[in-house]
């Protein structure tokens, strides 16, 4: 809707996660690095925590998309769900036909024929749960015996659990599990300068002009969001929206103001 009046090619500060609009940091491109070289090398299991609405979906489709030819993704978004339900959204993500009646020992056989074909064919595989606070126990004891097919002593593929803290706390509870997860990161709230450098690295990936938030508003989004990406974008996408509706060319602190009585009068 502003997007003209302000010379935008897009909407800088969508709400669903977009990796062309993903923002490079220190503490990023070291998560990065790490999710890198566990999908590259097949490591068998690593960890991605951190609390809701930091950027944990975005670092992943960021892997994906930004990986090599031979390496592969297949993402599971995950709701509630106890081993069959995993086992279900797993065959359904690579596209295989669950047999009826549901036989989890059957679908386990099938899933490690499709990973074994992706290994063959010279695939580093990697297959990524989002949102695994919402796994079950007898789910992550799916992910065990997942975790347990190999090829040429070497696993068939890295499992990435990426939630919120329980979900770490619950792998590590679990001896299986807790020794093939040997690689895991934090993603944390950005600071007051990676929250200005994520606010102007949208605006400028958007096709911004430099300066279209004041030095004043940056500090008023750090200080609503406490540099929770989430909240960043939701607060600069209405700051952008009110500016549009003042015709102001600009945020500002006086446009910024607003913007948080808004919000703080908001149910949601």
């Amino acid at each position: 809707m502003y997007e003209a009046f302000f010379g935008l090619t897009r909407k800088p500060f969508a709400a669903s996660p977009d990796p062309s609009m993903y923002v490079s940091t220190q503490a990023t491109e070291r998560i990065m690095r790490r999710l890198a070289y566990a999908a590259r090398e097949n490591t068998g299991g690593f960890l991605l925590t951190g609390p809701a609405g930091c950027g944990k979906t975005l670092l992943l489709e960021r892997l994906a998309t930004g990986s090599a030819a031979s390496q592969e993704f297949l993402f599971v978004r995950a709701g509630k769900m106890d081993g069959d339900a995993l086992a279900a959204a797993l065959l359904r993500a690579a596209g295989l036909v669950m047999a009826t009646p549901y036989d989890r020992n059957a679908a386990i056989h099938n899933f490690g024929r499709y990973l074994l074909g992706k290994a063959g064919g010279g695939k580093h595989f990697t297959i990524i749960i989002d949102g695994a606070e919402w796994v079950d126990n007898d789910g992550l004891s799916l992910l065990e015996m997942l975790n347990d097919l190999r090829r040429d002593g070497g696993f068939l593929a890295t499992f990435i659990l990426s939630g919120r803290e329980s979900v770490a706390r619950r792998v590590m509870s679990l001896p299986g599990l807790r020794d093939r997860f040997t690689l895991s990161a934090r993603v944390e709230p950005l600071d007051e300068a990676g929250c200005g450098a994520y606010v102007t690295g949208r605006l400028a990936a958007a096709g911004a002009k430099p300066g279209a938030f004041s030095a004043e508003a940056l500090a008023s989004v750090y200080v609503y969001s406490k540099g929770v990406p989430r909240r960043i974008n939701r607060v600069s996408d209405l700051a952008l929206l009110t500016a549009f509706g003042l015709e102001r060319q600009s945020v500002d602190a006086e446009v910024m103001e607003a913007v948080i009585e808004e919000l703080a009068q908001s149910p949601v």
